[in-house]
């Protein structure tokens, strides 16, 4: 394994470890670390695949995201927030991924079924913007993140 992407994995698993505990803990960070505001912040938790190009989408309770792009991996922070026309999802990037550090993205989301399909409202990376304009399918129905709680 490359020594970036060993320093990635092991960044991903210290920011979960970190983020993980009871149950309770869970429900406090999906409120307030991911900052989420919207109904249902849950829907969005999960492993995605993405339809362009197989790119894995994984979000976390904790309020923390991974892209995998083949050798290429992007760290996050997400939060959902209600509006008008449905819910926002914003992701930023942490400042040490090599993809847009510290830019945030945000985009309208709809879950339905299995498929979650972003619209961008603002997005200055252009890499993330092309990646999450194309529709995304749950890996499967109960897929999380393990954040090491269980």
């Amino acid at each position: 394994m490359p020594h970036a992407l060993q320093v990635s994995v092991l960044l991903a698993t210290a920011l979960l470890y970190a983020c993980s505990g009871s149950s309770k803990h869970q429900e406090t960070t999906l409120a307030g670390v991911a900052g989420s505001s919207a109904k249902d912040p849950e829907r969005v938790v999960g492993v995605w695949m993405s339809e362009q190009d197989g790119a894995m989408l994984t979000i976390s309770e904790a309020g923390l995201f991974a892209v995998e792009r083949g050798e290429v991996r992007t760290l996050g922070t997400w939060k959902l927030e209600a509006v008008e026309n449905g819910a926002q999802l914003s992701l930023t990037n942490v400042h040490m991924s090599s993809t847009c550090p510290d830019q945030e993205g945000t985009y309208i989301v709809e879950v339905v079924r299995d498929t979650m399909r972003l619209a961008m409202v603002k997005d200055a990376c252009t890499g993330r913007e092309e990646l999450m304009s194309w529709p995304w399918t749950r890996k499967s129905a109960d897929a999380k993140l393990d954040d090491g709680s269980r």
